[in-house]
């Protein structure tokens, strides 16, 4: 999950991204839900953003916006 975050901050702050980013290869099999309930399931797979829902972490992108 740090990986993908560095990777998000840094696409979306206009940042070099980090060397370590490019080299992880890292998927959560299975994929992370942070709330397991069909509701918030559909919203993480629709609205996760790219870099989290490669890697497997599903998470709706608003929780990125109150952090």
């Amino acid at each position: 999950m740090v990986v993908a975050l560095a990777e998000h901050l840094a696409l979306h702050g206009e940042l070099q991204l980090p060397g370590w980013v490019q080299d992880a290869c890292i998927e959560l099999v299975p994929a992370w839900f942070p709330v397991n309930t069909p509701e918030a399931r559909l919203d993480a797979l629709r609205y996760a953003p790219a870099s989290f829902a490669c890697r497997g972490v599903f998470l709706d992108r608003r929780a990125l916006e109150r952090a």
